[in-house]
This record gives structure tokens, C-alpha cells and sequence, in this order.
């Protein structure tokens, strides 16, 4: 658990981070962003325009003070996640974070190649 905020700054992370940061990078993400470097990952709410509603996953108890601070990362295999968004709606028990998810597109099944076999 990183509690990394990206920030909007992509610089030396273009492969790692999209257009659609928010906030101010921590030294956190620069831990992650280093990590995702390494293993070719993205940080895919970063690749998503959402309203803040959806882009926060963590809200402090004063109430004013929120975060996007839980994210997505896949390598290059799983390039078929459509959007990323936080259900401002769902909570759980006794915690100050929200549930985030992403929409996954459908991917046809790979054609099984057609083997013949010789009598």
C-alpha cells in the first residue's frame, strides 16, 4: 500500500502515466512510479478523464481533505481496461477509503488453430 499520489506531472513516467493525473506527486509515487518503470506497468486511472466524484479514494474525517490514492496498475498484457473509477457510494465498515474499480472490454477468443491429422 503505497498511498502515492501520481500528480499530474509526467515527466520521465510517459510510458507509466496518462494525461489525466491529478494533485501533486509524493514521495510515495515516486517509489511506485519507479516500480511500474521497472516491470512495464501503467497506473490506469491516470489514463481516464472522471469527474472527482469518481477519482478520489480516500477522504480524510475532517471531510475536506480527499485523495486519489489507490490505483490500478497492469503490465502491457492487459491492455483491454476501458476506464477506472471509485463508487463514491460504496462504503465498508470502519475505513476512509472507496472502492475502486475498472471496466474490462471483452476480448474475443483466440481461434483455436485447426490441426489435421494424417491416416
Amino acid at each position: 500500500d503505497f498511498n502515492a499520489t501520481t500528480g499530474t506531472d509526467r515527466s520521465g513516467y510517459e510510458q507509466c502515466l496518462g494525461p489525466h493525473g491529478y494533485g501533486t506527486r509524493n514521495d510515495n509515487a515516486d517509489l511506485l512510479l519507479q516500480l511500474c518503470k521497472l516491470h512495464h506497468m501503467k497506473v490506469w486511472g491516470s489514463y481516464f478523464k472522471r469527474k472527482n466524484i469518481h477519482r478520489f479514494s480516500w477522504y480524510s474525517n475532517d471531510g475536506h481533505t480527499k485523495k486519489e490514492i489507490d490505483h490500478v496498475l497492469t503490465n502491457h498484457r492487459w491492455n483491454c481496461i476501458r476506464n477506472c473509477r471509485v463508487y463514491h457510494s460504496a462504503e465498508f465498515g470502519n475505513t476512509d477509503h472507496r472502492l475502486g474499480g475498472c471496466y474490462l472490454q471483452n476480448l474475443p477468443e483466440k481461434e483455436q488453430p485447426t490441426r489435421t491429422v494424417s491416416i
